[in-house]
């Protein structure tokens, strides 16, 4: 089964998930269109506060991804990307007020939209990275393209996101999926779908 072909953490390391806007809401806002934290601390009355202060800084590395500046410290540098039309980043989040722990923060770029894993602090980076890439496609493919440029068509449609999300990372689980595996997944997800609407 493709369940047993997948590379998995033993414990959960996910975080969070966001998905956010390119481009600041007003002067020092961030929109978020989706979330999804994993953890009781994550769920917390901070938790609004908690994905603004991530993606604020996910802002912040992009546009520097964009002028091209190089990050000195070589253990978190930026992954870079041989497509135009998207970047990649990794960064370290120390414990704060709003984070008992530290985190570590890997985050895509792809058309209008930024797609954020907040993950424990010795999360497998490559396989975040990879984990992201797979979901931004299943958004793409299950909602359509124009999903990552448009926040209303997610908003739309939470359960589904959610839905999509158990599927993806169960319960927080980082875990290595090939294209095949995502579109497996996907049939299974309309699937359940179709039947429930029937």
């Amino acid at each position: 089964s493709s369940s047993s072909r997948r590379q998995s953490t033993g414990r959960m390391a996910v975080y969070a998930v966001l998905l956010h806007g390119e481009a600041m809401q007003s002067e020092n806002d961030v929109a978020i269109w989706a979330s999804r934290f994993y953890s009781r601390e994550g769920n917390d009355k901070w938790s609004c506060a908690r994905a603004k202060a991530v993606a604020g800084r996910v802002r912040q590395e992009f546009s520097v991804s964009r002028s091209e500046v190089d990050i000195p410290d070589k253990k978190f540098a930026r992954i870079k990307s041989d497509s135009k039309t998207e970047s990649r980043g990794v960064f370290r989040v120390t414990k704060s007020r709003l984070f008992s722990t530290p985190k570590t923060v890997c985050w895509l770029h792809q058309s209008k939209s930024l797609c954020t894993l907040i993950c424990e602090e010795h999360a497998n980076v490559l396989l975040a990275a990879n984990q992201l890439g797979m979901l931004a496609y299943s958004i793409s493919t299950h909602f359509g393209a124009s999903a990552l440029q448009d926040p209303k068509i997610i908003n739309s449609r939470p359960e589904e996101f959610h839905m999509l999300l158990d599927r993806m990372m169960p319960s927080g689980h980082l875990q290595y999926l090939t294209q095949a595996d995502a579109n497996k997944e996907l049939a299974m997800l309309a699937s359940v779908l179709q039947k429930s609407k029937s």
